[in-house]
């Protein structure tokens, strides 16, 4: 909003700046507007603010490149957008492949996902990054520690680019924060993968990790 203060009570952000989607991060906020165009603000660490710059802004700034995009998800230093023909775009920190331009280092400005694919849906976690192609297939790139990219490979085996998630699951939407994720398949039902830490994966595995994924357990409707 401008003040650099801290606030107990809604107060607009400012720019008079009318937004479709909306998104927070660890430390930053992320929108679209009616037309596409991307604007985010917060701190700006390796540039996840996407302006070309590492200075931190107390109000939206616009996303550097021209892009217009279909959604947008702000995970913990890194950002991705859907453009509306499906290309994934992402900017930010990239010390695990995160940005999936199977090259490292950070880039202050959105760089376009490798592979090809067409993608409806991105979700992206503090490390890593999750997304859903037209066919309803899941991706994810980037850091595996704990098996938060679901291609049933566990342990340090990051990947720079987008590996499909084990399982065959027809994924409707994808869900990512820190480094666990859950899907919602097109049927309804509900899966989780990655760190299982206070049965967060809702599997009633507490404290197991899953590297693909697993099921989130009750009689669910």
């Amino acid at each position: 909003n401008g003040s650099g203060e801290d606030s107990s009570v809604p107060v607009k952000v400012l720019g008079d700046l009318f937004f479709s989607q909306v998104d927070a991060g660890l430390e930053h906020t992320c929108a679209l507007t009616t037309a596409g165009e991307a604007y985010c603000w917060g701190v700006n660490f390796l540039g996840k603010l996407g302006d070309g710059t590492d200075t931190d802004r107390d109000h939206p700034v616009p996303v550097q490149g021209g892009h217009l995009f279909s959604e947008i998800s702000a995970g913990g230093d890194h950002t991705c957008g859907v453009t509306p023909a499906g290309k994934a775009l992402c900017w930010g920190r990239n010390n695990h492949g995160q940005l999936g331009t199977d090259v490292g280092g950070t880039s202050f400005t959105p760089v376009e996902v490798a592979g090809g694919h067409v993608f409806r849906h991105v979700a992206v976690g503090s490390g890593h990054t999750c997304a859903v192609t037209n066919f309803f297939e899941a991706y994810c790139w980037g850091n595996n520690d704990v098996g938060q990219l679901g291609t049933g490979i566990d342990g340090h085996f990051e990947k720079g680019v987008p590996e499909m998630v084990a399982g065959g699951l027809q994924s409707a939407q994808l869900s990512s924060f820190h480094q666990h994720v859950c899907a919602l398949t097109t049927d309804g039902e509900a899966y989780g993968w990655g760190d299982g830490g206070s049965g967060r994966l809702g599997n009633g595995q507490p404290g197991v990790n899953q590297d693909s994924p697993s099921e989130v357990v009750g009689d669910l409707v």
